[in-house]
């Protein structure tokens, strides 16, 4: 599996990327809007940086992580739907049930499968749209990282 993250503000970006090559998932490249932090980010982990949103997006990459500023998860999750990627997102989700439902819409409407949110323990999903089928599959628990796997059919 070839992994793309897309923000590097949370701190949880870290646990993903020691998680993700433990799994031996290739992370393949990393998008931040902020030039100094992706800089860094990049540097540490030695993963290839875009400059760019839709450059990481055009890659060959199965998945994007998505660990940016709250405010933007959503169009960052609808925006990685749309090329067709599995999404992961760290909590919130998005920053109100509308842009949820647009979250899950979208992963729905552009035949991917797998959309996962970082819950803190939550797995409950509040409110889908549109007759899209819904799973909460269970929770990944590994230390800090703890996950709600929801499967949009």
């Amino acid at each position: 599996m070839k992994v793309g993250i897309i923000g590097c503000a949370h701190m949880h970006v870290h646990s993903y990327i020691h998680c993700l090559k433990e799994l031996g998932a290739e992370v393949a490249g990393v998008f931040d809007w902020d030039d100094g932090r992706l800089l860094a980010f990049s540097e540490k982990y030695r993963i290839r940086q875009f400059a760019g949103l839709d450059l990481l997006l055009e890659t060959d990459i199965d998945t994007v992580v998505i660990c940016s500023e709250n405010a933007f998860h959503c169009d960052y999750a609808v925006a990685a739907a749309a090329h067709g990627k599995h999404v992961i997102v760290e909590k919130p989700m998005a920053l109100t049930v509308e842009d949820a439902d647009g979250n899950i819409n979208s992963v729905y409407y552009n035949s991917k499968t797998t959309f996962m949110t970082r819950s803190g323990g939550n797995t409950s999903v509040k409110s889908i749209q549109d007759g899209a089928e819904v799973s909460i599959v269970g929770s990944v628990n590994k230390g800090v990282f703890e996950a709600t796997i929801v499967i949009v059919k």
